[in-house]
């Protein structure tokens, strides 16, 4: 019998707040992170306790005057972390002559931690700024069977 195990642990990915529009007038088209014009931050993007409904304090940003820059850093804010344990189990069984039949259960996600994707990032969308709308698949298993001859 061969078990074998994955663990991966990461921080959460640093985003950018954006704004979807070209509020410097630089004839920027908006919307991704290349050239997209920023808010201002007035506050603090932390929250203490953040989850899926709000990833960040969205009143810690702001549209800035028309026709100026936003001041918020490039990967100014951290996203979610990322907690996965994957396991396999194997056994080998011997068949006749050089045969052999391996059969296997992997198990992707063993313990179903939720990972989050990373928040909505316009901060011009007040309803959607900072929250995340999708994870990374959940626990997932599988069967295996391979015959060696």
């Amino acid at each position: 019998m061969e078990i074998q195990g994955i663990t991966v642990v990461r921080s959460g990915q640093p985003f950018t707040p954006v704004l979807r529009f070209d509020n410097s007038n630089t004839g920027n088209t908006g919307g991704s992170t290349a050239g997209s014009d920023r808010p201002n931050l007035i506050g603090d993007p932390a929250l203490a306790n953040p989850g899926a409904e709000a990833w960040l304090n969205a009143k810690a940003f702001a549209i800035p005057a028309q026709y100026t820059f936003g001041n918020a850093g490039r990967n100014s804010v951290r996203g979610p972390g990322f907690a996965t344990f994957d396991l396999a189990v194997s056994k080998r069984i011997e068949a006749r002559g050089r045969s052999a039949v391996t059969v296997g259960l992997q198990v992707f996600n063993l313990f179903n931690q939720t990972n989050f994707d990373l928040p909505e990032h316009f901060a011009d969308e007040p309803t959607t700024f900072g929250r995340i709308f999708s994870a990374k698949a959940p626990r997932q298993v599988q069967l295996t069977a391979r015959l060696g001859f």
